[in-house]
């Protein structure tokens, strides 16, 4: 009997133990809980969130189908597609709260951010997959533009897919995650996903291309069929509006935002700067909006001083740092190609463009950005005493990202006036949160 007993507790315990979430799976679940209650304390009543929330709460309100999605402030357009619609007004049917919108974003950025931390724990395989991880869903571009309700945080989901497909086709970064058909099917989502939420989608097309001409399989009609299969799915959320308004309302934003821009040709440099601090801790941009006001914002909150002047000055330092690994450093050939390609591309793409380099306008390339941040900085990751110096960095990182959200709760999120909300969500009455911009369709 005693033996029996014994036999069975040792049955019990194998079976606890089996389903005891692993110290990854327990980190990637409280990152998750972290980015949402960040993403929750974060703008929720200045003009482009609130514009965003409305128009997906104009769907929910009047269930009408959306021909267009978010608003072109710089020349009074929208761009085509009824996909923002969906994604911010969508989630008000199953739970109509507020929060239910940030719950969907964040299960979309949380997805993409985890299948490109996948790729790159594999890449660098000397780095520990849960710093890997750590990093990647704690720095302040993925936080701050990746998890409140805002077009651009939309981008986060398509461009990891994208660009974790596009690496898996080139075959001297490819780590074995995915197959040429899935690679290519991701690709053609993700850039038709992309179309219907931001301008920067274009940025995109040069790395199919590349793909294309780079890939590890002979090049047939498969590659093109997968792509427009993938491309495909999202369209169908485009496809009244082009039966309704035409061809022309896809490309209207797009030419309306194009021509030579001289004040861009002559600023090269902050381009490439603000692309490779993507990887960086970039702290002090996300303190306010307005520049002048961030050194009061911190004498005002003298608690987060000491962790912002050390991740400020780490800031500064590992843009540099990076560039000197990439262009200095061991690096495989390709990528360094693949890292100054993009740079260029950039550059050219924002001499014809009428909008400025503002870094959110390209954050659609932040998984590159990624992949260049890890490459420069890998000479310094070597070695147990470094890699514990790069731990306690994170752990800094993100006591101040948890300092910030306690502070954003009560200046600038949704809980300055949720019960606002609230009430016009249970009158479907759009008018008590706020109006729709006067070009709106």
């Amino acid at each position: 009997m005693t033996r029996l007993l014994k036999e069975l507790e040792c049955n019990i315990l194998k079976t606890i133990q089996k389903f005891r979430p692993s110290f990854l799976t327990t980190v990637l679940l409280g990152l998750f809980v972290f980015r949402l209650a960040y993403g929750l304390s974060l703008e929720f009543w200045e003009d482009d969130e609130l514009q965003i929330f409305l128009l997906g709460f104009d769907f929910f309100a009047h269930s009408s189908w959306p021909y267009f999605g978010p608003d072109v402030v710089h020349t009074d357009q929208q761009i085509a597609g009824a996909l923002q619609s969906f994604l911010v007004g969508g989630p008000l049917f199953l739970w109509p709260a507020p929060e239910s919108s940030y719950l969907l974003l964040n299960i979309l950025s949380f997805g993409g951010l985890l299948a490109l931390g996948r790729w790159l724990s594999r890449r660098f395989t000397n780095l520990p997959a849960v710093w890997v991880y750590l990093w990647l869903m704690t720095l302040p571009w993925t936080l701050n533009i990746s998890t409140h309700l805002y077009n651009p945080s939309y981008l986060m989901f398509s461009s990891c897919l994208f660009f974790v497909a596009c690496f898996e086709v080139i075959p001297a970064i490819s780590v074995g995650m995915l197959n040429g058909m899935a690679a290519w099917f991701l690709m053609g989502f993700s850039v038709a996903w992309s179309l219907q939420l931001h301008l920067s989608w274009p940025l995109l097309i040069p790395f199919v291309l590349a793909a294309f001409t780079l890939t590890r399989e002979p090049r047939t009609w498969c590659q093109p069929a997968y792509f427009v299969a993938g491309f495909a799915l999202p369209t169908l959320l485009l496809v009244p509006t082009i039966l309704k308004y035409g061809m022309y309302e896809v490309v209207a934003p797009l030419l309306g935002n194009s021509g030579v821009n001289q004040r861009n040709m002559s600023d090269p440099l902050t381009i490439i700067a603000r692309f490779i601090s993507f990887g960086a801790y970039e702290v002090p941009r996300f303190l306010t909006d307005r520049e002048e006001d961030r050194l009061m914002y911190l004498f005002s909150h003298p608690w987060l001083i000491p962790f912002a002047v050390i991740l400020a000055v780490t800031g500064v330092i590992q843009p540099i740092v990076i560039l000197y690994g990439i262009f200095v450093k061991k690096v495989p050939p390709l990528v360094r190609l693949l890292i100054g390609l993009t740079l260029v591309e950039l550059c050219v793409i924002f001499m014809f463009s009428t909008r400025p380099p503002t870094a959110r306008n390209y954050i659609i390339l932040f998984p590159v950005a990624a992949l260049a941040a890890l490459h420069g900085m890998n000479f310094l990751l070597v070695g147990a005493r470094r890699m514990r110096v790069a731990k306690i960095l994170i752990s800094l990182a993100v006591i101040y990202q948890g300092l910030l959200l306690i502070g954003f709760f009560g200046d600038r999120s949704l809980y300055l006036d949720r019960d606002k909300v609230m009430a016009a969500i249970k009158t479907k009455n759009i008018h008590l949160v706020g109006e729709r911009r006067s070009f709106s369709r």
